[in-house]
């Protein structure tokens, strides 16, 4: 795509989300993080898109190698967050966050077996099994029996790899 040139989608452009795709190499190979239940899910981003969603809006995508965030530009935007990460907010409260690529995010990625840990996790989370039989293992969720899980910003941080609380930092 040529600097600067927007992308038209059904006789409209879209400025904020067309600098996401303009921009796609800088955001390519970074951290694509969703805040999930009972486990965040982190992946590494693979594309940027804006495609048309109907004739008169757009739908703008975030694609991850294990798993992908979307929005319609209508409903979805950019909200607070912390330092260094952009944070979306879409669909019912659905919240997401991207991170540039990085010498942190190179290291992590050469880290034998971390995201490997994070795929497998996100695959134990959703395939068919009776409820009773899905676990999540305990390294991933050292939040579990906190008293102030349901508001705490760290919860299930995937960084946390001591079992230290965070908040306590």
């Amino acid at each position: 795509m040529s600097k600067n040139k927007m992308i038209e989608i059904n006789g409209k452009v879209y400025p904020l989300w067309n600098q996401f795709v303009e921009q796609k190499d800088q955001w390519i190979g970074g951290i694509l993080f969703e805040y999930a239940f009972p486990c965040n899910l982190i992946t590494t981003i693979k594309d940027i898109t804006l495609v048309p969603n109907g004739s008169d809006s757009a739908y703008f995508s975030i694609i991850g190698e294990a798993f992908s965030c979307a929005f319609d530009v209508q409903y979805g935007g950019i909200t607070c967050g912390d330092c260094g990460w952009i944070t979306f907010s879409g669909y019912g409260g659905h919240t997401f966050r991207i991170k540039r690529r990085s010498k942190f995010v190179d290291t992590m990625k050469n880290t034998e077996g971390i995201m490997d840990k994070f795929r497998s996790t996100f695959n134990d989370i959703f395939k068919e099994t009776d409820d009773k039989d899905r676990s999540v293992p305990p390294e991933l969720c050292t939040c579990t029996d906190c008293k102030d899980r349901s508001i705490c910003p760290y919860v299930d941080d995937p960084y946390n790899t001591n079992g230290d609380c965070l908040a306590q930092k």
